[in-house]
Order: C-alpha cells, then sequence, then structure tokens
C-alpha cells in the first residue's frame, strides 16, 4: 500500500514539474537533386528549419547503416541513419524512431547509396523542470 501511494505521488511530481514538447518532422532525398537532403522539423507546430542540406558521414570507415549528421540553424545538428534520428533539445538527447510511414527502397542497407527515401518522424519530448 505504501509502496503503491509512493509511485503515485512520484508519477503526479513528474507531471507537475516537467514540461512536454511535441517534434515532428521528415528527411527525404529525390534522386532528382542529387546528394542532398530535404530536412524539416517543426516543434510544437512551428516550423523551426525546412531546406536542403549535404550530411555528412559521422564515421568514415562505416559501410553500412551509417550515421549522417546535419547542422542546420547554424549551430544545431542531427544525426539519423536508417533507424532513427538522434535529435538534441534543450541539451538532452533523443533517440526518435520512424514513423510507419517512412519509405525506403527495398534492399537498401545505408542511406549513402540510395536515392530516393523519406523518414518521417514525431515524438513528444517531455523534460523535467525546476520547481
Amino acid at each position: 500500500m505504501k509502496t503503491t501511494l509512493a509511485s503515485i505521488i512520484v508519477t503526479l511530481i513528474q507531471a507537475v514539474y516537467s514540461k512536454e514538447n511535441e517534434i515532428s518532422g521528415s528527411i527525404y532525398r529525390t534522386g532528382l537533386i542529387g546528394k542532398r537532403i530535404k530536412l524539416k522539423i517543426k516543434q510544437d507546430g512551428i516550423i523551426i528549419t525546412q531546406g536542403w542540406h549535404t550530411p555528412q558521414k559521422v564515421d568514415l570507415s562505416c559501410t553500412n547503416n551509417c550515421t549522417f549528421q546535419i547542422v542546420y540553424n547554424c549551430n544545431q545538428t542531427i544525426r539519423f541513419n536508417l533507424d532513427s534520428v538522434s535529435y538534441v533539445h534543450d541539451g538532452i538527447n533523443y533517440d526518435i524512431g520512424y514513423s510507419s510511414n517512412k519509405f525506403i527502397p527495398e534492399r537498401r542497407t545505408d542511406i549513402e547509396d540510395c536515392d530516393n527515401f523519406m523518414l518521417p518522424f514525431e515524438a513528444k519530448l517531455i523534460k523535467p523542470t525546476s520547481k
């Protein structure tokens, strides 16, 4: 009984002293524009970046499902591979999986050799706030 009550109190405190942001976006490439990738990120319904970027491979020796990085808005970065997006918000790194409607051609093992793909993502980011 005490354990259950303590658990409820901790949950309520976390709900009261936390901030929630909704993040969504997409990373895509079409074969018509070469190796550049379009990145769009929305936070709480407001577009914070939208544009074409040239991604850089994080580990140059990687040969399978490599992680790429895009620098946007001068100093912010987002990393991604075929499985997920790594997004930094308020100093916290979030690993976000792609939505079920992602598109990657069959038998592709890396973004680098893929001319067409669509990687949509969406998540609620919960950050504890100080009292």
